[in-house]
């Protein structure tokens, strides 16, 4: 079994998806990994784009434009790791932040996720952390009216 499973869903980003590999590639020395592209991008399909320079990667090309949590599912299934890893494309990897996220899960079991620090192309953090929702907070939005209708 592999330990980890790398999943990008890409669309239209052919060029990222190049800097995202081989950020990839330079930065974890994790032997064992899968790499799963899901491509939902009709107009280019990247195994004759990207095959050649990527003979570790695993192309899924979709029939249709599925979106990113229906290609990330896809991805989900067709994976062998131990741990998942779910990038976008335009993500570059950090030197041994792969690793520090797998460390984290195996010295904490009873977590089920981990995220890393996201940075902004400058360096300076990135804020998405604080925009998560937790259960009880989502539902006392919806009591308060700021989420989608109960009826609908």
């Amino acid at each position: 079994m592999n330990q980890l499973s790398v999943i990008i869903v890409n669309y239209r980003s052919v060029e990222f998806l190049k800097s995202c590999l081989t950020s990839l590639f330079q930065t974890t020395s994790t032997p064992a990994r899968e790499v799963l592209v899901i491509n939902n991008d009709l107009a280019q399909e990247l195994t004759s784009v990207l095959s050649r320079g990527w003979p570790n990667v695993e192309f899924l090309q979709n029939s249709a434009n599925l979106g990113f949590a229906a290609g990330a599912n896809l991805g989900f299934r067709k994976s062998q790791g131990e741990f998942v890893l779910i990038l976008n494309p335009d993500v570059l990897a950090q030197p041994r932040a792969i690793e520090t996220l797998i460390h984290t899960l195996k010295t904490n079991p009873e977590a089920a996720i981990v995220l890393p620090r996201l940075s902004n192309p400058d360096g300076s953090l990135q804020y998405s952390c604080r925009r998560f929702y937790t259960y009880t907070r989502y539902s006392k939005s919806l009591d308060a009216g700021l989420g989608p209708s109960k009826s609908g």
